[in-house]
């Protein structure tokens, strides 16, 4: 069983109109289970509960089967909730999923977007222009932990936007268009609209592939150095763990010093950490005894405790 949800602010009339869309995806497997959500079984074509017959699919079809398989990121018995805006994206994305049968049968195990690499490259971009490290610049990841048991997956992130609009369109589907994509007063809409035509008629027209590929290459260059840090931060922790040993720290490279000391303050503050939280507490390594720092929000400092610096309530 294949879950749809629709995003809570869209509007009565929208909901219906994509519930209109979905029978055309699955003529007569769709059940309604509440005003803004419905489950759905089988495809387009064939018997109720049965996949699309490979010999019917679509080049997309297989693009995206190869990246699930290849980056294994929907398990044999995953239980797939789609979150689905109306848009082009999503729709093509829930297209495909019914057309491949990729569900399981109750209890979401997997929350899938339609982001693509049109959406990551914008993501670079953005994130490039406000001074980024590699961290924002792998944008969109191919999956992510959201709690306990739930992951969030995004299947079509080598998959063009121009590519889903033409899926739609052989499918007959009729994507509802967000207004507000045009309203340039939104930096995203001007990456969109202005800056990446721009780029593909002057320099790559297959730009959008390139900058995701620059991405997925970050990406893994994050998940060694993230590895690293923890290894770095296991090591430099104090014996009953209330702080971090100087000396330990201060031998390691920059970008790892950086890393187990962000991973650190995220333990203590449950969230996430801005960098100048980090750098104050890295201004801390070659200080005085019993120097204090600014403030690091959720009313903590980092104090020098030689040889450690802990964390304590301002």
């Amino acid at each position: 069983m294949l879950s749809i949800s629709l995003l809570p602010q869209l509007p009565c009339s929208l909901r219906c109109n994509l519930r209109k869309a979905f029978k055309k995806i699955a003529p007569g497997h769709l059940q309604r289970r509440s005003a803004r959500s419905f489950s759905a079984s089988g495809s387009s074509r064939g018997s109720p509960g049965k996949a699309l017959h490979p010999s019917d699919w679509a080049p997309l079809h297989y693009q995206v089967q190869k990246s699930v398989r290849q980056r294994k990121l929907l398990p044999h018995d995953a239980n797939i909730l789609v979150a689905v805006s109306g848009g082009q994206d999503s729709l093509c994305l829930a297209k495909l999923l019914l057309d491949m049968q990729m569900a399981g049968q109750a209890g979401s195990t997997h929350v899938i977007t339609g982001h693509t690499a049109s959406d990551r490259a914008e993501t670079l971009l953005f994130n490039l222009m406000r001074g980024s490290g590699i961290d924002g610049l792998q944008a969109l990841t191919w999956q992510r932990g959201l709690s306990p048991g739930l992951q969030l997956v995004r299947p079509l992130l080598e998959v063009s936007r121009e590519q889903t609009g033409r899926f739609c369109a052989a499918c007959a589907l009729e994507p509802w268009v967000d207004s507000t994509n045009t309203d340039m007063q939104y930096k995203r809409n001007r990456i969109r609209q202005e800056l990446l035509p721009y780029l593909r008629d002057h320099f790559n027209p297959k730009v959008d592939e390139a900058l995701s590929r620059t991405a997925d290459i970050l990406q893994a260059d994050v998940e060694l150095l993230e590895q690293q840090a923890a290894a770095l931060l296991s090591h430099a922790r104090q014996p009953d763990g209330a702080g971090i040993d100087r000396d330990v720290l201060k031998a390691a490279p920059l970008a790892l010093r950086r890393r187990a000391v962000r991973q650190w303050l995220r333990e203590a503050m449950h969230g996430q950490c801005k960098l100048a939280f980090v750098d104050k507490a890295l201004c801390l390594l070659d200080a005085p005894n019993r120097t204090v720092s600014d403030s690091l929000g959720g009313n903590l400092v980092a104090v020098v405790d030689k040889p450690y610096i802990v964390l304590r309530p301002c």
